[in-house]
């Protein structure tokens, strides 16, 4: 419905507006909802919250338990800018609450808290590595999908009017007439070049020796009968991987290396 509606509580540069949970149960059920279907727009989706999942299901509740505002809410927002330090159990509390309701990624964005010199860091690393783990992390936890906040900035991560640049999967310099496919971009197109619309996650584990460097999620792509699985090993040395198909009868074997991602892709029969 609107970024970030508790912002209108904090010391902000960027024009906002405070939305408690309940203005927003209120305003959708008594003005919005109505408009939108009375005008022709009821197939529109429509979203709430779209802020850090610390806050949830604290601030859907009252949208979701009430029946009239519920007809009208398709799915919750949700921005990862407070996933470092927080737990992914909020969101799987929230699925359980409503099943029924999507959970959608609609911003995120690395270097937005570096010092103004690291705002963009070139051919950075650990800012793929970043991506990746969030997208992993959050898929397995019910997120439907994940957006990333700019697809592409210029040397200085901007422009930007309220001093709150950023770091971007393409970097343009004007001065130079080039453009520059920072490894962000290319971990996630492990993503959107292997998980299309209408793939389903499926159930996925990762244990043994370790393993705590080692993340991955499993989906069934339906328009292409395939099942991708796609791995992140962020430890400093290389791992002995076993992927079993799902049947526990074919295996994949492979060694990843060290700060890698891996996309495997089992055709079905």
């Amino acid at each position: 419905m609107q970024d970030e509606p508790l912002a209108g509580l904090e010391d902000s540069s960027w024009n906002n507006c405070y939305w408690s949970p309940e203005d927003t149960r209120d305003w959708i059920k008594t003005h919005l909802g109505p408009a939108m279907k009375s005008a022709g727009y009821g197939d529109v989706q429509l979203m709430i919250h779209d802020q850090t999942r610390d806050t949830i299901p604290w601030y859907v509740l009252p949208c979701l338990d009430d029946a009239e505002c519920n007809q009208y809410v398709d799915g919750t927002a949700l921005q990862w800018y407070a996933d470092w330090w927080t737990s992914p159990d909020s969101m799987d509390e929230t699925h359980n609450l409503y099943p029924e309701k999507f959970m959608l990624y609609t911003e995120s964005c690395d270097g937005w808290n570096a010092e103004p010199d690291e705002k963009v860091i070139l051919g950075s690393w650990v800012r793929a590595e970043n991506y990746a783990f969030n997208v992993l992390e959050d898929l397995n936890h019910w997120a439907t999908g994940w957006v990333d906040w700019n697809m592409a900035l210029n040397m200085s991560g901007g422009p930007d009017w309220a001093g709150k640049a950023a770091d971007s999967p393409i970097i343009i310099n004007t001065d130079a007439g080039e453009f520059y496919k920072q490894p962000m971009f290319y971990a996630l197109g492990h993503f959107s070049k292997f998980i299309p619309p209408g793939s389903i996650r499926m159930p996925s584990s990762v244990s043994g020796p370790g393993s705590g460097d080692v993340i991955a999620v499993a989906v069934h792509d339906i328009p292409s009968l395939t099942d991708v699985a796609i791995i992140l090993n962020r430890g400093d040395s290389s791992k002995s991987v076993s992927v079993d198909s799902g049947s526990g009868m074919e295996f994949m074997n492979f060694v990843m290396p060290a700060k890698s991602i891996t996309t495997i892709l089992f055709q079905e029969h």
